[in-house]
């Protein structure tokens, strides 16, 4: 994909600030402060915190800590290394009530051990209510993640009247930042009490979690400190932004520096060298928004402003800022396949250009990509590709400006040819000034031609029904996820990452933006044993120890049979996720399919009619294979074939790419969970199409046009598939012999047979209605 980032020079202030606002802190008066050295270690269970003294209520503050962590995990094998790893470590957080753990807003390191490897990962949580999430969990995407021995410097940031919170995490041996940003939370008028530490619901051999460094500052310090000053030149306004880490608060400098006396604060160098200090005091910078630099000898665009103070005696230079002329953005939008003034097939749209004051002449550069599936396949492979640089001119604009653009598709006729493409595209300039491109940059264009026919009343969706993303243990973004598995040739997703829902929230723009239809569900499970896929789940269900729920009622996690229960309570649809795994004990099971049965768990929700669904992939050998599909026709469950991906999909090929086929009323989530409940799907891989025997015909009767025909002079059968799925099998006309056959996607072909046949009947070579059993049809060719 395309993409570019906001001007060069936007990180600039990073370490400046850092030391900025770690000296200020030494300084400032502290609500309290306990600055020593603690090591706080257990050899029974770990659940200890270095706590300070209360915060007055409604009192910002910057709670600043160093931790030590000593876990292994990273660095070490999870498993042999003989230490009791936490599940969650306490960076900077805040408690509501005296002595508790400061979990009522806090940063987190949390381990997830629902991959296949155990992983650390950063999150913000709050047990008080105060985040603006259903699960009260944001993930924070980090830079990196700890390695045992790894410390950490973090400054929290909290304005209580507001519910504002500025996070900085610093890994102290190279200075490195690893998370920062600004954030908006539930305002709040308790009293905190501040503290950091680690805990565990496991019983621990000896951990250390070593704290170096626990105080409160009095007042607020927005990590993301961002000033814009605007300077007058030769009648043209010049906008310089200094902006650390986060562009998406602003804040006015006095905001993040002490009101103390500074020396050249800021200064603007010309090309001839010489320069001119503005202003002495940060009490003049904030009162003045607009200021005035000599310009006789100062070229457009070549100014240099440097901020320069002191503290303590000690001179600090925050950054060399180039100031350039002016700022401007962009937003693309209303891309469309059409034809052209010229009568020619292009992508047409438009970029809103909008300018903070007067800019030069310029060039707006769209670099972009279309994308245009090659055959008309289930899922779509070889995808064909033109890409390009288009530039657009722009010319006096002061304020914004409307430019639209034209893309011509005769370079690559394979592009042109297809009524869907994907259009993928960036925006630069051909001026030496910020650049911001603003809303999405990626686009489905015309309109996807339809994989199948009718079914009856019945529109047929080709769907992935578990799949996972960087929420829990995938390579790509919620967005990321929709985009490309729509680009694929998938019409519904379900994303169903391990233990969470958020990436649900996180991807439904992008769904919906480009016409995906989204479904809500996560993975779940008993602990080391089956796992879950839950779909349709309301707002209100509670995740409550997922993955981790126990075979029996009188352990500290929550039990299995209780938490089922609560999911079919809050309208869950549960799936029974790759059955036959390794992580099932030895038998006796309750049926005889040996390793490939369940488990008494899974009898007692097929009993109680709480299991819905079961996956059957095609990928699996045949007894692993077979037996879910046994199981599905036996008991009424929905037939599934999923990806359950991970990382990024091939698209060189279809081979092994697995699709449910759903029969729905409405394509819409609520038309799809219908069908699902309704046990209206089809399942496909490889070309091989199994279900029931009502389905499979049923989808049969649609995709086929089956009817005597006379050709070379000779009577004959002529079969035409109507869909792009291709079909091979063995036709008997009635009274005839048998013919092999293969029919490609729309493909015709003609069987020789009697004049007075009444009837062909199909022997299918890739259409099952039982395990390995192909499915027999008869036509009438009456």
């Amino acid at each position: 994909m395309i993409r570019r980032r906001h001007g060069a020079w936007c990180g600039i202030l990073v370490a400046g600030i850092i030391a900025l606002l770690l000296n200020w802190g030494a300084s400032a008066a502290p609500v309290e402060q306990i600055r020593q050295s603690f090591a706080y270690q257990n050899d029974q269970v770990l659940r200890q915190y270095a706590l300070t003294d209360v915060v007055p209520a409604g009192e910002p503050f910057t709670l600043i800590t160093q931790v030590q962590l000593d876990l292994p995990g990273q660095s070490d094998s999870l498993f042999s290394s003989g230490k009791t790893v936490p599940e969650q470590v306490v960076l900077a957080g805040v408690s509501t009530t005296a002595g508790e753990e400061p979990t009522a807003l806090a940063l987190v390191w949390q381990l997830d051990a629902s991959g296949w490897f155990p992983t650390w990962k950063l999150y913000l949580i709050s047990n008080a209510g105060l985040l603006n999430s259903a699960e009260q969990r944001l993930k924070l995407d980090a830079e990196e993640l700890p390695f045992d021995g790894d410390e950490f410097r973090t400054l929290f940031s909290f304005d209580p009247s507001t519910g504002t919170l500025s996070i900085q995490v610093i890994k102290v041996a190279d200075n490195k930042v690893v998370y920062a940003g600004n954030t908006q939370v539930q305002p709040v008028a308790d009293a905190f009490y501040p503290g950091v530490g680690a805990q565990s619901t496991e019983s621990a051999a000896p951990t250390q979690i070593a704290v170096h460094e626990l105080r409160v500052e009095k007042g607020f310090i927005p990590v993301g400190a961002q000033v814009r000053i605007m300077a007058r030149i030769a009648g043209t306004d010049f906008v310089a932004a200094m902006s650390a880490l986060d562009r998406r608060d602003e804040w006015l400098l006095d905001a993040a520096l002490p009101q103390r006396e500074l020396e050249h604060p800021l200064q603007v160098t010309f090309d001839d060298g010489r320069k001119q200090t503005l202003f002495a005091d940060l009490q003049g910078l904030v009162g003045n928004r607009r200021i005035d630099v000599d310009s006789h000898s100062a070229p457009a665009g070549k100014l240099d402003m440097v901020l320069r103070y002191m503290v303590d005696g000690n001179p600090w230079e925050i950054s060399r800022v180039p100031i350039r002329i002016g700022t401007a953005s962009t937003i693309v939008r209303d891309v469309r396949l059409d034809t052209d003034d010229q009568g020619q097939l292009a992508v047409l749209g438009t970029v809103a250009v909008t300018s903070d004051g007067p800019l030069p002449a310029f060039h707006v550069l769209l670099d972009y990509e279309l994308h245009a599936p090659g055959a008309l396949t289930p899922l779509y492979s070889r995808w064909k590709k033109q890409v390009g640089q288009t530039s657009i001119y722009v010319n006096d604009i002061s304020d914004a400006k409307e430019l639209p653009f034209r893309i011509p598709l005769q370079a690559v006729a394979s592009v042109a040819e297809n009524n869907e493409l994907f259009f993928q595209v960036a925006c630069t300039s051909d001026l030496g000034l910020p650049f911001f491109t603003e809303g999405l940059d990626r686009f489905v264009v015309g309109e996807r031609p339809a994989a199948f026919p009718q079914v009856g009343p019945y529109t047929v969706l080709r769907g992935d029904f578990h799949t996972h993303s960087t929420e829990s243990d995938g390579e790509l973004s919620p967005a990321d996820r929709a985009w490309e598995t729509y680009m694929y040739g998938y019409d519904i997703l379900a994303l169903t990452d391990h233990r969470t829902m958020v990436g649900y929230d996180a991807g439904r723009r992008m769904a919906e933006h480009i016409g995906l239809i989204f479904v809500r569900g996560f993975e779940t499970g008993i602990n080391g044993e089956e796992h879950l896929v839950v779909l349709g789940i309301d707002d209100e269900y509670v995740l409550r120890n997922e993955h981790q729920w126990a075979r029996n009622p009188n352990e500290t996690r929550v039990y299995y049979q209780d938490q089922v229960r609560a999911v079919i309570n809050h309208g869950g649809f549960i799936i029974y996720a790759h059955p036959g795994g390794t992580w099932l004990p030895p038998g006796p099971y309750s049926n005889p399919d040996g390793p490939y049965g369940w488990t008494d768990a899974i009898e007692w929700m097929i009993n109680q009619g709480y299991l819905h669904g079961v996956e059957s992939r095609g990928a699996y050998g045949a007894a692993r294979r077979n037996a879910p599909y046994r199981w599905a026709l036996e008991h009424n469950l929905t037939l599934f074939d999923v990806t359950d991906i991970h990382g990024a999909r091939d698209f060189t090929t279809a081979e092994q790419a697995p699709i449910t086929l759903v029969f729905a009323e409405e394509a819409s989530v609520t038309g799809v969970m219908e069908a699902l409940r309704a046990g209206r799907t089809l399942i496909y891989r490889n070309e091989v199409l199994r279900g029931t025997a009502t389905w499979i015909q049923a989808f049969l009767d649609a995709v086929l046009d089956i009817r005597p025909v006379e050709r070379d002079g000779e009577p004959a059968v002529q079969i035409t598939n109507k869909c792009a799925m291709a079909l091979y099998g063995w036709a008997t006309p009635a009274g005839g012999d048998q013919r092999t056959f293969w029919l490609t996607p729309h493909g015709t072909v003609y069987i020789a047979s009697p004049a007075d046949a009444a009837s062909v009947s199909i022997r299918w070579g890739n259409v099952q209605s039982r395990p390995d059993q192909p499915h027999q049809s008869v036509f009438s060719l009456q």
